[in-house]
């Protein structure tokens, strides 16, 4: 079972650079979990929760990442728009990939963050295409026209 330290070791290891300057610590339950029972303290167990959120220029991720007292884990994200649309006045927000606190469920949170950052690229006839060859250029318009004789 993965636990809150793995994720750490996750995100550091993935995000390195990005924990100065573009993250937030939101939530931190503190230590490990003690679920040793001591008679003397009417403690009650509580889940150990931890929220970090990242930041782009567009978005901001929320991830979640729990460990129950019961020995479950949790994984998740959630994304919000930082702008409004136009015409509307609310941010926009999905759910990215959630379940079980592995590295699998890391992975595809990552995958989903690039995907939401990635932008379109406005394609010129004369770049290279996927297979990497560069078309010929079209030169049957820059031709005079041809007119009636003189």
């Amino acid at each position: 079972m993965a636990t809150i330290e793995n994720f750490r070791t996750w995100f550091e290891r993935d995000l390195g650079d990005a924990i100065h300057y573009r993250v937030e610590m939101v939530e931190d339950s503190g230590g490990p979990l003690d679920l040793t029972p001591n008679p003397e303290s009417p403690v009650v167990l509580q889940d150990r929760r931890q929220v970090i959120r990242i930041f782009t220029h567009t978005n901001a991720y929320s991830i979640t990442a729990v460990e129950s007292v019961d020995g479950s884990t949790y994984l998740g994200c959630v994304s919000k728009s930082r702008k409004e649309r136009a015409g509307e006045n609310w941010h926009r927000g999905n759910d990215l990939p959630d379940g079980e606190m592995t590295e699998e469920t890391w992975r595809q949170i990552l995958c989903r963050i690039v995907s939401y950052e990635l932008q379109q690229v406005q394609h010129n006839r004369m770049t290279a295409d996927w297979t990497g060859e560069v078309p010929e250029p079209d030169t049957s318009r820059d031709a005079p026209e041809e007119g009636p004789a003189r």
